[in-house]
This record gives structure tokens, C-alpha cells and sequence, in this order.
């Protein structure tokens, strides 16, 4: 998945068009869409396609959002 198509589908949702600070935890439908993007990106890690994994890791990056790697399973926060 490329940036701009990361971009693209994000425009076609409606989502993070606003700044991150404002879409910050008032729509659930974020909430789904990043669990669902973090869970394609674990995939893509588990299947060593380090290329796709590290686009959304930047992508996401690009409009505000910071992916944790963490022990415990990977989170994410604006900002």
C-alpha cells in the first residue's frame, strides 16, 4: 500500500481530514479503521514485508499519528 493510496482511502472515509488533535479519540469509526491498519502492518511484519509495513508505520506518520511497537502488542497516539 502506497502513501498516496493510504491518502486516497482516508479521503473516500472521511477520516483523519481534520487535524489529528481534533479527530483524537471523538469517532469510533478511527478508532476500527486504526486497529484494522495496525493489524494489516502486523501482518506485513509477521510475513517479513518490511516494505509495506514500514509505508503505513510513515504514512500514518505523515498525517500526525505515531505507531508504539511495544511488548505487549503495538498501540498508537496522536501526536
Amino acid at each position: 500500500m502506497s502513501i498516496v493510496t493510504l491518502r486516497d482511502l482516508s479521503a473516500i472515509l472521511g477520516i483523519f481530514t481534520s487535524a489529528p488533535a481534533e479527530a483524537a479519540g471523538n469517532n469510533a469509526l478511527t478508532g476500527q479503521l486504526m486497529e484494522l491498519l495496525i493489524a494489516l502492518r502486523s501482518e506485513a511484519r509477521e510475513s517479513k514485508n518490511f516494505e509495506i509495513a514500514d509505508r503505513i508505520r510513515d504514512g500514518l506518520a505523515e498525517i500526525g499519528v505515531t505507531i508504539e511497537d511495544r511488548k505487549d502488542g503495538t498501540g498508537w497516539r496522536v501526536g
